[in-house]
């Protein structure tokens, strides 16, 4: 899974195995958004 802040601004991107929805951006507490790697554009 790849988690990414939705404020572009804010660049924090991760990725790992868990599954995160709902979590607050670490650097800004923005929203999270979640992409599997299978389902990514």
């Amino acid at each position: 899974m790849t988690h990414y802040c939705i404020d572009k601004a804010c660049g924090y991107e991760e990725t790992n195995h868990k599954i995160r929805d709902g979590i607050k951006c670490p650097k800004c507490k923005g929203p999270v958004m979640s992409v599997h790697p299978d389902k990514k554009e």
